[in-house]
């Protein structure tokens, strides 16, 4: 076992995946986390079944409640928050981590209050101690899967090669696989708008359209968000790869997607609230849409899908008129 210590905050589906695939790889991994009942159930049997059921987790991941004690000695820091309490609970972390650990956020979302990127968040509270240390792992990324073996490729972004070479080590396994992007800004952009038309997707599958419905709205909603992405300073490649495409198809069409479940409960319940509730899970999408919306008045004409999606789920406008506005306005 190698001597490094790798530290996940969060104790969710994807920090459950994280734990389980690192600690797979022989590191020694302690996951933190505000369930009591996740992280006795951890450190007892060495499962997560509310977050995670059916895997089995290494023995060498452990869990704790003490923020303070799982930090201590830390070489890795795996962000697995949503995006919405990732500033909270890195303004608690920072005096306990190392000036030399690095981090890695694997959370999909962007900070309704600030507009700020889940990097950016971190890096502006730990920026006099581990600046331009962080990365951010992106992509199609289902936890269930990861946790399974089941084949997966991510994209980490950072700006320091060096940074995903040490990354690189700790993740990649015979079923885990990496690629390098230094478009950080567009890697998480991507991560967070992909929720977003998830939701149109899922909307599809609520109504009972086929193929033909969602691969054309797809093939709009890669289109408009890579403009907005360029239009919000990332790079509109990064949009047609692993971080946008690659997870749009995961997040659009997958029955385990979050964001595409309430899309399509929306359309049973006619009630975003009721929606949310059946979902029972963060859905991060409907959070970003918020923000969004507000950094995109400039542009507005030009985004007419994220508009339309916008007024499903917050004016309650009929999901039976949604595709039928998306396929005038956008083909």
């Amino acid at each position: 076992m190698t001597k490094e210590k790798i530290v996940i905050l969060g104790s969710g589906s994807m920090g459950t995946a994280m734990a389980y695939l690192i600690g797979g790889n022989g590191f020694s991994v302690t996951v933190w986390g505000r369930e009591k009942d996740a992280v006795e159930e951890i450190n007892a049997r060495h499962e997560n079944r509310h977050s995670l059921p059916g895997v089995k987790l290494p023995v060498a991941v452990r869990a704790t409640l003490d923020l303070k004690e799982a930090l201590k000695g830390a070489d890795l820091v795996v962000a697995a928050l949503p995006a919405q309490v990732t500033g909270e609970v890195f303004k608690k972390a920072a005096p306990f981590i190392s000036k030399r650990a690095f981090v890695l956020t694997v959370s999909k979302g962007i900070e309704v209050k600030t507009g700020r990127t889940v990097s950016k968040v971190i890096n502006d509270i730990l920026k006099q101690t581990i600046k331009k240390q962080i990365a951010v792992l992106m992509g199609p990324l289902f936890a269930s899967e990861i946790s399974t073996n089941i084949p997966t490729m991510g994209l980490v972004a950072t700006p320091s090669k060096q940074l995903f070479n040490k990354i690189k080590k700790i993740l990649s396994s015979p079923n885990f696989f990496v690629r390098y992007s230094d478009d950080v800004l567009g890697a998480e952009l991507a991560g967070a708008l992909k929720n977003i038309y998830a939701i149109m997707l899922g909307v599809a599958d609520g109504l009972g359209y086929g193929w033909n419905t969602k691969s054309a709205a797809l093939t709009y909603a890669v289109a408009e968000m890579a403009e907005i992405g360029y239009f919000l300073g990332g790079r509109k490649e990064t949009f047609y790869g692993l971080a946008g495409l690659g997870d749009l198809l995961t997040t659009g069409f997958g029955e385990k997607s979050r964001n595409r479940r309430f899309g399509e409960k929306i359309c049973q319940l006619k009630n975003t609230d009721e929606a949310l509730k059946t979902v029972g899970q963060v859905v991060e999408g409907v959070e970003t849409l918020k923000v969004i919306i507000k950094m995109l008045k400039p542009i507005k004409k030009k985004t007419p899908l994220i508009h339309v999606i916008y007024n499903l789920v917050n004016k309650k406008e009929n999901p039976c008129a949604l595709f039928k506005d998306i396929f005038e306005k956008s083909i």
